[in-house]
């Protein structure tokens, strides 16, 4: 084994947010003093997060200044910013005259940390239920409601995102979901699956993941069977109505020569045959805010 550390690496587009390993990856060489790999360095940044800090390190560091770790209890008082009952760990206002109190990241993660006012919040476990009702208690003003995943399903499945579970899995690969991007077979590293993703490059794939719009009523769902005349050449992974467009669509695999964007299919829902028609993904093109 070669010592090193996870490094975050943004990503080259938008991609669903059901891996991280999609933007940690595993970096030999890096450490506190190469923060990013063995060719990177900690010059001019001292205002920086200290990272890569295992806790053999911090203890023996503690110990070298005449220190101790803090206890639990004085790591939670710390972590609030020595307040009760706050909103933030320095009070009640995100931005307190206009003022970022935190490494926040913004944009579309993980891309670009662009600077827009976007934010996320990680809370221990204990504390999840008192910041959602913080957060609820501003609905008045903020116009904040609360959503299920169902809202989740719809706004990923407009804009092509892939859901883990449903639309890729262990019996899918990279190439059959047009995830090539997150493959790098060009870089001439080892790793588990590469033989397998060099043929399908070489050779083609022998299904593809495609996008379905439905030609009429009717919603097709997981596990919804696709069809050519009589013969069943694929099924629906994904599929809803997508309140943005006003259309029911659906992912789902189909054999390779039915995957042309225009391909005029069927999909049995409860005994019947609807129209669908093969389309471009992402169904929904005008960015990824509604």
């Amino acid at each position: 084994m070669v010592a090193g550390s996870v490094v975050f690496t943004p990503t080259p587009g938008p991609v669903p947010l059901t891996d991280h390993f999609q933007w940690w990856n595993y970096v030999r060489g890096a450490n506190w003093r190469h923060p990013t790999g063995p060719d990177s360095d900690i010059k001019g940044k001292g205002n920086y997060p200290v990272v890569q800090i295992a806790w053999p390190d911090a203890v023996a560091y503690a110990k070298w200044a005449g220190k101790r770790l803090p206890t639990e209890a004085e790591w939670e008082f710390a972590s609030r910013g020595g307040l009760s009952g706050k909103l933030y760990v320095w009070g009640d206002e995100f931005k307190p005259d206009g003022k970022w109190m935190a490494n926040t990241y913004q944009g579309t993660f993980p891309v670009k940390d662009t600077g827009e006012d976007g934010f996320e919040f990680y809370v221990s476990s204990g504390d999840a239920a008192a910041v959602w009702d913080a957060f609820m208690a501003t609905a008045p003003s903020s116009g904040i409601v609360p959503v299920g995943l169902a809202a989740r399903d719809t706004l990923r499945l407009e804009v092509g995102y892939v859901l883990y579970g449903n639309d890729i899995d262990h019996t899918t690969t990279p190439i059959e979901a047009k995830l090539n991007w997150v493959v790098k077979l060009a870089s001439g590293k080892d790793f588990i699956g590469r033989e397998v993703l060099a043929r399908q490059k070489a050779e083609g794939v022998a299904r593809s993941l495609i996008g379905l719009s439905v030609e009429g009523r009717g919603i097709i769902r997981h596990g919804t069977e696709i069809y050519s005349g009589c013969e069943k050449v694929g099924v629906v992974t994904s599929g809803t109505m997508a309140p943005a467009i006003g259309v029911s669509v659906g992912l789902g695999y189909v054999g390779k020569p039915w995957a042309k964007t225009g391909t005029e299919l069927e999909a049995q829902i409860r005994g019947n045959r609807i129209p669908v028609k093969v389309v471009k993904i992402p169904f929904y093109t005008k960015g990824s805010r509604r």
